[in-house]
């Protein structure tokens, strides 16, 4: 092949590569089809089949008997499906189901429950076959005589192939896709290939980045065992003291950039350390690590501005190296300083003890917790509430949605992984966030009024999110279905105890007793003070391992000229028989605030709620 060609052509792949159809994308994308349950078998088939075509006879050899077994499952579901569709057909020729859409909804739905003990075996062992194909891909070293013997002697398609071999043999040995894009093929001395086999051979280097967050503060100075070095509040570092944390030998670095000592006394600094091969992948590893992090303090307080990322006003950071450094760059990151977030100890000790730790985690459900959390971000600070629920939704569907679920299912789903109380008020919140999501993105229709399906959204996600890092640092679980399980039978190990603590303090499940608040006191903005104290009946109901606690508000005293508000994350105590329990509510609904002020709940009452938390807090 004439040089210029090849030169060209590699450039061209190396520059636009469609990773789509290199093996190790296609057992990434087919793993984790697999393991968040939401499969067909035609699919599956069809993806797998695409992936065989590829392997070598050696590769093919782990997964050589699975691909009977899929094909046997794919033949049968086939069948099956055929004779339902019929039957359906038949069953409802007087009253025809509503669309096309809910039919084949249901049959996928009826086939995964039909078949799940082999497909459950059958993603198992697919899981497992895959695994070996790629630790075999992973391990073979590409000879660069490959690659001469196709320039010499080959097709141009057959020389493409060859350069697409190449373009995987560097993603495999961790090149990002940017430093890909500029491995300059000029760069070299004598031989072309020779200069590859050494860019084939070479060690990636350790950057340490330190970005400067303008409006996040924690309390208190953090150095975590995961993900992030460090974390500091603004100004606890100068510019003469920030040589304490370069963490390469060599001389002290000159810092000239003007903007550094206001930066380092008004922002809160992060540092973070990434391998990459040259500073364009450091930076973009780095920058994406970042974004997750701020993914991570979303989740650490879900009520917090925390932006995502956008090109406006620009972060700034310092990139240092053992080689090199670079100091007050512009990432691409949103700058917001319009408020200062103030993270005290206690949630500070989320991001540390509970989402940092999980994200370094090698667990395959890894990639959906971070997946998660970054779409329950987006839900936090989207600016309406029909923003919201659209990326509420797509966080439920992605921690707790399986086997093509139907909408049923995935209530269920959401109803055992965010532990809440599966009643008919649950239910009908749930069935409404997908409305609502559905109104908007396939009619252009937005409900007036969404504020107790992002309160309950908010604070249930946030609970699955919880128990999904809690299951991979467990290592219960590495598939979805396995996760729901998991949760599902904590969540009765728990009920079943709180029924015996609430016997221990004399009160018995489908009893109903009389309570009483403690004094809630508020003052207003006018400095006037309120007194508050509600009474009532409650009930703790209890079947089929589950408990539903029940409170009906129906007097209220109040004492106090000044306004009651409807707080976000109620808490207090009630008095029980001889017990004192502790109350947790999502929210006080504003009609029943706006009541209790204009002293007249008894228009309101009585009001019947489920609180999400109660616990046995003392006896008399």
């Amino acid at each position: 092949m004439e040089k210029n060609r090849f030169l060209n052509l590699f450039d061209l792949l190396f520059r636009y590569p469609d990773n789509a159809e290199y093996p190790i994308s296609q057992i990434d994308r087919l793993q984790s089809r697999l393991r968040s349950g939401q499969w067909s078998s035609k699919k599956v088939l069809s993806e797998f089949d695409t992936l065989y075509q590829e392997l070598t006879d050696a590769e093919r050899s782990h997964i050589k008997d699975v691909r009977k077994e899929l094909n046997e499952l794919r033949s049968k579901e086939k069948t099956q499906r055929k004779q339902l569709r019929s039957d359906l057909e038949t069953a409802t020729q007087d009253v025809p189901l509503y669309s096309i859409y809910q039919q084949n909804e249901f049959i996928e739905t009826w086939l995964a429950r039909k078949n799940q003990d082999t497909r459950e075996a059958l993603t198992e062992d697919l899981v497992e076959g895959l695994e070996k194909v790629r630790s075999e891909i992973e391990s073979a070293e590409y000879d660069i005589q490959d690659l001469r013997q196709a320039f010499e002697y080959a097709t141009e398609e057959e020389v493409v192939q060859e350069l697409e071999r190449l373009y995987q043999a560097f993603k495999l040995k961790g090149w990002h896709r940017r430093d890909l894009q500029n491995l300059h093929t000029y760069n070299y001395e004598d031989d072309y290939f020779e200069y590859i086999e050494k860019k084939l051979h070479q060690v990636p280097t350790e950057n340490t980045f330190v970005f400067f967050l303008p409006n996040f503060e924690p309390e208190n100075r953090i150095e975590p065992d995961d993900f992030v070095e460090l974390i500091a509040p603004p100004g606890e570092f100068s510019v003469d003291t920030l040589v304490e944390i370069y963490p390469y030998d060599g001389e002290e670095k000159e810092y000239v950039d003007p903007d550094l000592p206001e930066l380092l006394e008004n922002d809160a600094l992060v540092m973070l350390r990434v391998e990459a091969y040259f500073a364009y992948g450091a930076n973009e590893i780095a920058f994406e690590k970042l974004g997750t992090f701020l993914d991570a303090l979303s989740y650490a307080d879900s009520l917090s501005n925390i932006e995502a990322p956008q090109y406006r006003d620009k972060l700034k950071y310092i990139r240092w190296s053992e080689s090199a450094y670079e100091m007050s760059k512009s990432t691409g990151m949103t700058r917001e300083t319009s408020e200062r977030i103030v993270f005290p100890d206690q949630i500070s000790s989320r991001l540390v003890d509970d989402a940092l730790p999980t994200l370094s985690d090698d667990s395959p459900l890894v990639e959906f917790y971070s997946r998660g959390i970054h779409l329950y971000r987006k839900g936090n600070t989207g600016s309406r509430n029909i923003d919201k629920i659209i990326y509420y939704a797509a966080c439920l569907e992605t921690i707790a949605s399986t086997d093509t679920a139907s909408r049923g299912e995935k209530i269920e789903n959401m109803i055992t992984v965010g532990k809440l109380w599966d009643t008919d008020e649950t239910r009908d919140i749930l069935d409404s966030v997908f409305e609502a999501r559905n109104d908007a993105l396939h009619a252009g229709l937005e409900q007036p009024n969404l504020d107790a399906e992002v309160d309950a959204m908010r604070h249930s996600l946030k609970a699955a999110l919880y128990e999904l890092s809690q299951c991979i640092q467990d290592s219960e679980a590495r598939t979805i279905p396995e996760f729901i399980e998991y949760v599902d039978d904590k969540v009765s190990e728990e009920h079943k105890q709180q029924v015996e603590d609430l016997g221990q303090v004399g009160i018995e499940p489908n009893t109903t007793y009389s309570f009483e608040t403690e004094t809630l006191i508020h003052e207003d903005h006018n400095d006037q003070e309120v007194e508050v104290r509600f009474s009532g009946k409650m009930t703790f109901n209890y079947g089929n391992g589950r408990l539903v606690p029940e409170m009906k508000f129906e007097k209220v005293e109040k004492e106090g000229d000044g306004s009651f508000p409807a707080p976000h994350g109620a808490s207090f105590d009630i008095e029980v028989e001889d017990a004192t329990l502790e109350v947790g509510l999502y929210r006080i609904p504003n009609s029943v605030s706006t009541a209790v002020t204009r002293d007249s709940f008894h228009h309101v009452a009585p009001w019947a709620t489920k609180p999400p938390r109660v616990e046995v807090k003392d006896t008399a």
